[in-house]
């Protein structure tokens, strides 16, 4: 009997799942795991924005420190164009203005999909730039540094007047 089905056969058959199934299961995987890809690149644009905003903050204080130890005005440059900033002595007449040795003259570059939103400070800007300055006698020009990331998060990190010391809002 050719036409005929073993029993066994029939019963092995019905266990198996069909096309329609199985495209059901990848579909809801595949959403699920999309969701889940969208919370995770969130949580790493909110982490790239507070290691962001740490890394300007220790400069900041680094800066001001560095500036009250070498006795010499200095400052905070910030490319906003290039979204880096580095610290550099001030010029004077008998040193010309160069980035500082070290970690702190080096360039540091915010991370991708984080930018500097605002900067607002006392001291001179020029296109694309501004300057923070930072005072022998522990002093700083009073300033608000506005980072932003691509999902819309921000922090600002301030600069009290008097002690210099910045601040992470």
């Amino acid at each position: 009997m050719k036409g005929k089905i073993s029993i066994a056969r029939r019963q092995r058959l019905q266990r198996a799942f069909t096309l329609v199934e199985i495209m059901l299961v990848v579909l809801i995987l595949s959403v699920f795991a999309s969701a889940v890809a969208v919370n995770m690149r969130a949580g790493y644009q909110t982490t790239a924005l507070d290691s962001n905003a740490e890394d300007l903050s220790d400069v900041m204080f680094a800066a001001r420190n560095y500036s009250h130890l070498m006795q010499r005005e200095c400052r905070l440059v910030i490319d906003t164009d290039q979204n880096e900033y580095y610290l550099s002595e001030v010029e004077t007449p008998l040193h010309p203005s160069e980035p500082v040795k070290g970690y702190l003259g080096e360039g540091h570059t915010l991370s991708t999909g984080i930018s500097f939103g605002d900067v607002q400070s006392l001291g001179p800007a020029g296109k694309g730039m501004d300057q923070i300055h930072f005072y022998p006698d522990g002093r700083a020009d009073p300033c608000v540094v506005v980072l932003v990331s691509t999902a819309g998060d921000r922090k600002e990190i301030g600069l009290q007047r008097l002690g210099g010391y910045p601040v992470i809002r």
